[in-house]
């Protein structure tokens, strides 16, 4: 029999193996042993983020050498208006017609972006819809390690395998300087987006927890932490 008509027997091989991935310490999250410091936790917590931030995010990295001091002349360098809007007929859209002050075209744009921040917008053709996609702020950044993706929150250091799911959140601050109109500005952020009929404070429903009648008026607090320089000269 010659060898090419030798026969090749059939089989099969089965291979069972276990792979184990250890990833750096700078990956695991920093724990509060018992006997810690408070002051030795938060170091720690702070050279981990410094060190990630390093990794994956370098342009991130400010230096805190300053050599020029911050001025208002300065600040106000780094200031811009708010981007214009599409057409002339967004423009005209701007101006309610239950206001009766006319809008200055730089308070329209303050309107314009008011309104991005609640979730609207408006057309070139000056009609004001919902967005379709909703722009949002977002710590958490998206980094690569091999072929295994992460995403760092840029602000806590904190690393997640599973990406994040992030909330709609709407609203913004109007922070121009006092004469320019914010007052105007957000009566007239009232007439273009109302809010919904059931948010209206005359509606009331009974809630069985508190066993109060609410008011249909959704309120959010915002807390802010302010610290104060006592060597600041104004």
């Amino acid at each position: 029999m010659t060898n090419c008509c030798r026969s090749v027997p059939n089989f099969s091989l089965e291979l069972e193996f276990i792979a184990s991935i250890i990833l750096p310490a700078s990956f695991e999250p920093v724990v509060h042993k018992k006997g810690m410091l408070k002051k030795d936790f938060v170091a720690l917590e702070d050279s981990q983020r410094r060190i990630l931030r390093a990794a994956y995010l370098p342009e991130d990295i400010i230096s805190t050498d300053v050599n020029d001091p911050i001025t208002v002349s300065t600040f106000y360098s780094i200031m811009g208006s708010a981007p214009p809007l599409p057409s002339q007929q967004a423009v005209d859209a701007l101006q309610p017609e239950d206001l009766l002050p006319t809008l200055l075209p730089f308070q329209r744009r303050s309107v314009a972006w008011l309104l991005e921040k609640e979730g609207m917008s408006v057309t070139a053709e000056g009609t004001i819809v919902p967005q379709e996609n909703s722009s949002s702020f977002s710590f958490w950044e998206e980094v690569m390690e091999g072929n295994r993706r992460w995403f760092l929150n840029r602000l806590s250091g904190e690393l997640s395998e599973d990406e994040p799911e992030l909330p709609t959140i709407l609203g913004g601050m109007l922070a121009e300087e006092p004469g320019l109109g914010k007052t105007v500005e957000t009566i007239a952020l009232i007439l273009l987006n109302p809010a919904p009929p059931e948010w209206k404070p005359s509606l009331s429903r009974w809630d069985p927890i508190s066993r109060l009648d609410v008011k249909a008026v959704k309120v959010c607090f915002y807390y802010f932490r302010f610290i104060i320089l006592s060597n600041l000269l104004f």
